[in-house]
């Protein structure tokens, strides 16, 4: 279908008067090039997003010192956490009209037209075999970008943009959640509390993959070829 295309109080002080704000705003402009489903927000949604966005980019600028890093769009599908690094998505949109494509596979949900371009839609939970549950009525489509590949991938939703350290991330060994271990960059397991769904559990585990990896399988482009 588509080619390549309790020191508590201190560190507190210390941490306002050692923010630098510009460098916040300059990434937070830098993010909003990849969201670029901004403008269909309304104005308390669009608030609360940056705010959030702000508060990360801080609580990254000062804790540098942990270490590398790696920025990744954190979505949700079914009831479980995937991540997909920053640098290879390009937009997200909300879900548009998919034009369905007769004679290709379950996964591949059809084409959609984004600004001009017509895009190949791939189903991901249905891609990895995932147990999608209930239909979202927050799904979304992620645009990605590869060496091997440009599409949408469609999602239930998206959540967030994180910035994890690359001490957090758990290297798989062997499936995870019936998903080969070569599509996984890594695993981790998130704090309490950031329960971004209801009845998530108190601890969670977010599950990096690995992009390239992923959308160069010869499954998936020969069956492009063939669609």
């Amino acid at each position: 279908m588509l080619k390549k295309s309790t020191k508590k109080a201190t560190v507190q002080q210390k941490t306002k008067q050692n923010i630098d704000w510009q460098t916040i705003y300059t990434r937070l402009g830098e993010a909003s090039a990849r969201l670029a489903h901004v403008d269909e927000l309304s104005p308390e949604e669009l608030e609360h997003t940056w705010a959030k966005r702000a508060e990360q980019v801080a609580r990254d600028i000062t804790d540098q010192e942990r270490g590398e890093q790696i920025e990744v769009v954190v979505t949700q599908i079914g009831r479980e956490f995937y991540g997909v690094e920053v640098q290879y998505v390009y937009d997200i949109r909300p879900l548009l009209t998919i034009t369905r494509v007769p004679r290709v596979p379950a996964w591949a949900a059809g084409v959609v037209n984004l600004r001009g371009r017509i895009m190949s839609v791939l189903d991901l939970a249905a891609y990895l075999g995932l147990d999608e549950g209930e239909e979202s009525p927050d799904r979304r489509l992620l645009v990605v970008e590869t060496p091997n590949m440009e599409l949408a991938m469609l999602v239930d939703s998206v959540l967030a943009i994180e910035s994890i350290p690359i001490s957090q991330v758990q290297e798989a060994v062997g499936a995870v959640r019936g998903i080969r271990a070569e599509y996984v960059r890594g695993l981790v397991v998130r704090d309490e509390g950031k329960d971004h769904a209801k009845g998530a559990a108190e601890s969670e585990m977010l599950v990096i993959l690995d992009l390239p990896i992923l959308l160069a399988d010869p499954a998936l482009i020969v069956r492009e070829e063939v669609a």
